[in-house]
């Protein structure tokens, strides 16, 4: 990560800021790296989540063309 990249104050529960110095210890990479990157997981799956849910409302929503369909041949069945 660039030194010229912005930063910011976080201030952690203890465990958490336990948990994220033995992780980084124990993988060798910096504390920083191991933020950007969970936050970039939990980015990466919000979008996925969102996209899924999208496609499952597009699938669940019947197009425009095919509502007027219908209210058309509503009144043509043969009764």
């Amino acid at each position: 990560m660039s030194k010229r990249s912005p930063q910011f104050n976080l201030r952690l529960e203890p465990k958490l800021r336990d948990w994220l110095a033995e992780k980084a210890q124990s993988t060798r990479l910096s504390r920083t790296w191991i933020v950007n990157d969970l936050i970039q997981q939990a980015m990466h799956n919000e979008q996925q989540l969102k996209s899924v849910k999208e496609e499952a409302l597009g699938a669940a929503t019947p197009r425009a063309s095919e509502t007027q369909h219908q209210s058309l041949t509503k009144g043509t069945a043969h009764e």
